[in-house]
């Protein structure tokens, strides 16, 4: 696997997705109350010290199959999205969250073209859209 270079969209796989993933039809009530407790409970991700160090590997993108990318709680109790700030604020790469990636990782694919058109919608700070991966 190639190192992480400049421009490069980085998705950091979890398993936290499972608890809500594209089984989910097939759950029981009981199991779906029990997945929403864990996956509502906090999220594995990131620390700060791992988003600055791709901060100033010049990313353009960063995802996970968690509903925040980074670790929540966090390091810091009173700066709970430490890595939004780092990201979006002060170094402008865009965050991709609650990402299936199921079936990269069945098909164990590592590195892929990644692509992402999002909606142009004026004034706005996100958008929903289809990442498709080639591969």
């Amino acid at each position: 696997m190639a190192p992480i270079k400049q421009g490069d969209v980085v998705i950091v796989y979890t398993g936290h997705g499972n608890y809500w993933g594209k089984d989910w039809d097939s759950l029981s009530p009981e199991q779906k109350a029990k997945n929403l407790q864990i996956f509502n409970s906090g999220a594995p991700g990131l620390g700060i010290t791992s988003c600055r160090y791709l901060s100033s590997l010049k990313i353009a993108m960063v995802g996970s199959d968690t509903f925040g990318t980074e670790a929540i709680p966090g390091e810091d109790q009173n700066r709970p999205i430490d890595c939004h700030i780092e990201w979006i604020v002060k170094h402008s790469i865009n965050i991709f969250e609650n990402l299936d990636v199921s079936q990269l990782i069945e098909d164990k694919v590592y590195e892929f073209m990644f692509v992402f058109a999002p909606l142009k919608m004026k004034g706005a700070t996100g958008s929903p859209g289809n990442p498709i991966s080639i591969y």
